[in-house]
């Protein structure tokens, strides 16, 4: 009785963190419904998809069944695994099987306990930061079978003293790491020389707050270069990341007005132009009955067209454009829905 509840302790560790998480997903339900409001409409003629349906499809209960039971699984075979390497052996368990299992290399029984400690503590870190996805969970299994194998590949050149202490720790890599490693490791013995291809050098680094953590981040939704992220749909991103909705918008906007100018973006946040919205309230700016806010508008041009060496019918041009642009002006509501005021009118650009 003691032992299968030994076996089993573990297993049920990561139901009780989803249990728990379960609270969180009916706040982030409430969230999206909430900050939708009147952008709803807009947002749906967009991504042609309900608000509710996507959190749905990220998000479903049945979503969390199918890696929870495989987790569940493996994780009482390695707990039984653990078990009979250090003695403890039910009565009847076949003989044969208990030395096959004694036979196992020390470095992979450890593996295999540092991929569920450490798979442990990234499910509770992703539950408290609110992005706990059935993806998470499957690479919490996906962790256990690769330390498994790749612990005593990764440990094999050192000292026999030092193996299993590494081979624990060393599974708290990234799965993404650990499949690099095992790339490297598979050419280096083969002798293939990996295919090499052209690339474009990475951008998310222009935009103000993207820190390596954020870059992380949006690169596990799905996002890792300025395109992606200017297109990207902003409640998918709330989602399946621990950002706000006000950084998610804020970001998203930056990117537009990037992949619009480019390295020259510093120019434009120096006059204080730092997004999409902004550049396009210039347009407004410049229609606008107020002769002040005329000559201001075009007195900013002048100076965005010296400082960037551009001409002047470029930046209207650059201006126009932004503001036609559809994703510009869903960002420009959904910017509002953040505040309980509307922040988009307040900068004088409404559509």
């Amino acid at each position: 009785m003691i032992y299968w509840a030994l076996a089993l302790l573990p297993a049920v560790l990561h139901p009780l963190i989803f249990m728990g998480y379960r609270r969180t997903l009916k706040s982030k339900r409430a969230d999206v419904k909430r900050l939708m409001g009147d952008a709803t409409t807009l947002y749906e003629d967009a991504f042609r998809r309900d608000p509710d349906d996507l959190f749905q499809q990220l998000y479903g209960i049945w979503l969390y069944v199918i890696p929870l039971a495989i987790t569940c699984c493996l994780v009482v075979i390695a707990a039984v695994a653990v078990l009979a390497r250090t003695g403890l052996v039910p009565a009847g368990i076949p003989g044969d099987l208990v030395q096959k299992v004694a036979t196992i290399p020390a470095a992979a029984v450890a593996g295999i306990a540092g991929a569920f400690i450490w798979g442990l503590y990234d499910s509770v870190q992703r539950a408290q930061l609110a992005s706990f996805t059935p993806a998470a969970l499957h690479f919490v299994w996906l962790r256990l079978l690769l330390g498994a194998s790749l612990a005593p590949l990764l440990v094999g050149a050192l000292a026999a003293g030092l193996q299993t202490p590494v081979a624990f720790f060393v599974v708290a890599f990234p799965v993404s790491a650990l499949r690099a490693f095992a790339k490297r490791f598979s050419t280096d013995r083969l002798g293939m020389q990996p295919a090499t291809q052209s690339t474009e050098p990475p951008t998310l680094h222009h935009l103000q707050g993207l820190t390596a953590n954020v870059i992380d981040g949006l690169a596990g939704a799905g996002v890792d270069s300025t395109e992606h992220l200017a297109h990207a749909d902003p409640i998918d991103l709330l989602l399946r990341t621990n950002l706000t909705w006000k950084v998610i918008i804020d970001l998203i906007d930056q990117a537009l007005l990037f992949n619009y100018v480019g390295d020259q973006i510093r120019v434009f946040r120096s006059a204080g132009i730092r997004g999409s919205v902004e550049l396009a309230a210039v347009g407004e700016s410049l229609k606008s009955p107020d002769v002040t806010m005329q000559q201001r508008a075009n007195a900013l041009i002048e100076l965005l067209a010296g400082q960037t060496g551009t001409q002047r019918v470029s930046i209207e041009n650059a201006i126009q454009t932004v503001a036609d642009d559809l994703q510009v002006q869903l960002v420009a509501a959904l910017w509002g829905t953040a505040f309980e005021g509307s922040r988009v009118e307040a900068v004088g650009y409404s559509r």
